[in-house]
């Protein structure tokens, strides 16, 4: 599958027309369309974590571009054009600082918008614990933070959601993840 191809060598690739996506339906579209920007998102935090300014750019290229997604109510129409905006923003900070402010500010758009449309997030095959547990705090899913936190008592032993944003905001900032 072309996003397979785009995981694999670091990139998002994006076909032009919906024949080449290989979907069939409005829904598969926005599933589909959905899971690259997601994709996007995880790679410019795990950018910013990792101090890389070229990463951020990459990863902002990826969101910045898109398809058409038809069947969006036009609060989430308005949503995801900011997040391609954002996307572009990202592809063009030359501060760190600045990007990481921003992906917050995009993250937070995110959860916004699945809250609205009451659709729980789905998380690729590949997601790693670090992908859980941002998406965790992300929407506040206690189903989220149990799974991602399984087999570390220190993880499930709080019952804070501003303890646990610390917990794994120290994690990454130590590298832990």
């Amino acid at each position: 599958m072309w996003m397979l191809v785009g995981i694999a060598c670091d990139l998002l690739v994006w076909p032009s027309t919906e024949h080449e996506l290989g979907v069939s339906s409005d829904q598969e579209l926005r599933r589909q369309s959905m899971t690259d920007h997601q994709i996007a998102v995880h790679r410019a935090r795990d950018a910013v974590i990792a101090q890389d300014l070229d990463g951020v750019h990459r990863a902002g290229e990826g969101l910045a571009v898109g398809h058409d997604v038809r069947g969006l109510p036009e609060a989430a129409r308005r949503t995801l054009q900011s997040v391609r905006e954002a996307g572009a923003e990202l592809a063009r900070l030359s501060d760190l600082d600045q990007a990481a402010t921003l992906l917050v500010e995009l993250t937070a758009s995110c959860a916004r918008c699945h809250t609205m449309l009451d659709v729980p997030p789905k998380l690729p095959a590949q997601a790693t614990q670090r992908d859980l547990l941002w998406t965790a705090l992300e929407f506040r899913s206690e189903e989220l933070w149990e799974d991602a936190a399984q087999g570390d008592p220190a993880l499930l032993g709080l019952r804070y959601w501003d303890d646990r944003v610390l917990a794994v905001g120290l994690r990454l900032q130590g590298g832990a993840f």
